[in-house]
């Protein structure tokens, strides 16, 4: 490949948190699993399409290509901007890669990970990356104090914007598809529409789906990536009102031939579970300090930044569970002081309280790196 030859691409970078302590203390198959989990992410991208390619209306995207280079604990994905409508396509199946690779970290070994994404230009080889694209995604990462994935303004509004309809379309699009769920009769003309557009409209609705879950806030307003945006995905076939539930009756008025399998709500609950027990067991052994030199200055202060990011982690854990209606999965805590070295410090409790909750956003708002 020319390396003089600059383009334009999706570039994710990030960084394992605690990368030193785990290599340290890591099996040699532990080690294996991390890299091969890596690799069969980006070898399995197709199945990330083909979650929602079931409907035959959704093209299957093909000859995706991701460079991906590795260094220590840093990590670059990357995969070239193209045009065509069905790129969005693409760009929410590179964030769903990512996203499952930083969600099998935590949930299978314990890792937090941190980084940026970002559409920008770079030189790129078989192992090389240089141009202003990395320096975007890399000083983007630096700014992600907690353990997330920041998105990029210019992807936010890629995603955001229409790709099959215009606004028009989708609002009267909505209306018949209300009319159909409440078994009203639609005029000739609105059955010209729906079918005219039809295919475009369940392809709108299949983004916008997408995007509402992989996409989410933080207390600061920056979107970052939602890596358990899985659940919600679940979530949307099993709730009696969303649309992949709608799209099935409407299939079926319309004829149009379609193989769908409906997950169980088990599903969803098994990713919660596991992520609930990873972040009791994290805050368990780094919640507190205990088995820190408190003589130490470099180790408490490297104790109490892992102590607010379990903060910050413990608050998307709570969000996940109200977004996602699984309250029984939530996790209480308090704060408390160690007085020997006047330091906050996460317990584990029965109870909680909103106001509990509020103190603790409060806490790690102004949090520095």
């Amino acid at each position: 490949m020319d390396l003089l030859d600059e383009k334009e691409y999706y570039i994710a970078y990030f960084d394992i948190l605690g990368y030193k302590d785990f290599f340290t203390h890591a099996s040699k198959k532990q080690i294996h699993d991390i890299v091969s989990m890596i690799y069969d992410g980006i070898s399995g991208i197709k199945s990330y399409l083909n979650r929602f390619s079931n409907f035959s209306i959704v093209p299957i995207i093909e000859n995706i290509e991701i460079k991906f280079i590795g260094f220590s604990d840093n990590f670059t994905f990357a995969m070239r901007v193209e045009e065509g409508q069905n790129e969005i396509y693409k760009l929410l199946a590179f964030l769903s890669i990512i996203a499952d690779i930083q969600r099998n970290f935590i949930v299978m070994y314990g890792l937090l990970v941190r980084g940026g994404i970002v559409k920008s230009t770079a030189y790129i080889g078989e192992n090389i990356i240089q141009g202003r694209g990395i320096i975007e995604a890399v000083s983007l990462e630096h700014k992600a104090v907690y353990p997330q994935i920041i998105i990029d303004s210019s992807i936010f509004s890629d995603i955001h914007r229409l790709h099959f309809l215009t606004d028009k379309e989708l609002e009267y699009g909505g209306s018949v598809q209300n009319k159909i769920n409440k078994g009203l009769e639609l005029s000739s003309d609105e059955q010209k529409f729906m079918k005219e557009i039809f295919n475009s409209y369940i392809q709108e609705q299949l983004v916008l789906t997408w995007k509402d879950n992989i996409l989410m806030r933080s207390n600061d307003e920056k979107p970052f990536l939602n890596y358990m945006y899985n659940i919600g995905i679940i979530n949307y076939y099993l709730e009696q009102n969303t649309l992949f539930n709608e799209f099935q009756d409407l299939l079926q008025q319309f004829n149009i031939q379609h193989s769908l399998k409906i997950p169980q709500k088990g599903d969803a609950e098994n990713f919660i579970r596991v992520h609930k027990s990873v972040l009791i067991d994290k805050i368990k052994k780094y919640g507190s300090y205990a088995g820190v030199n408190i003589n130490d200055v470099s180790e408490l202060y490297e104790r109490e930044k892992v102590i607010k990011k379990y903060i910050w982690l413990w608050l998307y854990h709570r969000k996940l569970c109200d977004l996602y209606k699984l309250s029984e999965y939530d996790l209480q805590i308090s704060l408390d002081i160690d007085v020997r070295v006047m330091k906050m410090v996460i317990l584990l409790n029965d109870k909680d309280t909103k106001e509990t909750a509020d103190k603790i956003i409060n806490v790690i708002q102004d949090v520095k790196e």
